[in-house]
């Protein structure tokens, strides 16, 4: 298993913008030029502490199998936060209207995107030297699953739990990802 805590993630303005008008969010209309969004922004990679925990198990490991995405030869479990300090950043600015708390979450959900793509891209250079490719990043959501990464990977190392159903702190995330052989990828049999 492997544990990495403090790396370095950038949330770009772009991305924001970008996840706000998927929400249907004007962030113009709503006040937030992109001066101000680039504020929010700095001041939230300041609360941002990322962590993870991931670790590879051979695709026939029967106790875990149902937390592969895709049957393969093997597949990892991810347990990745972006830290309490940013919970409560996102909380105090919930507090100050509809609007900023949306912003929020949205600032949030991509501090957490980018710890999730930092760990998978470690996970791909791992997976390329055993010559296989991965499958799309699968959620793991459903409580019986996060149990089963909670206790698999320890949890408590990087300071994540489980509450009523949900990974706490609240900017946290389980998932998985199945290694496929190339050869299969592209559609060639071994």
């Amino acid at each position: 298993m492997r544990k990495i805590i403090g790396f370095r993630i950038e949330i770009k303005p772009w991305q924001i913008e970008r996840r706000a008008k998927k929400a249907g969010l004007n962030l113009k209309e709503e006040g937030f030029s992109p001066e101000a969004v680039e504020a929010l922004i700095t001041k939230a990679r300041q609360s941002v502490v990322p962590a993870v925990l991931y670790d590879t198990f051979p695709g026939a490991t029967p106790e875990l199998s149902k937390l592969s995405p895709l049957p393969g030869l093997a597949f990892s479990l991810i347990l990745a936060t972006a830290g309490d300090p940013l919970h409560r950043f996102v909380e105090t600015l919930r507090g100050e209207g509809p609007a900023m708390g949306t912003v929020a979450s949205l600032i949030e959900d991509a501090a957490l995107d980018e710890v999730l793509r930092f760990t998978t891209g470690l996970i791909a250079e791992d997976a390329g030297r055993e010559a296989c490719a991965l499958s799309p990043l699968s959620p793991l959501a459903d409580e019986e699953s996060l149990r089963a990464v909670l206790s698999k990977l320890d949890g408590s190392k990087i300071s994540v739990s489980l509450t009523g159903g949900r990974l706490q702190p609240r900017p946290s995330r389980a998932a998985s990802l199945a290694w496929i052989s190339k050869s299969k990828a592209k559609g060639k049999t071994s």
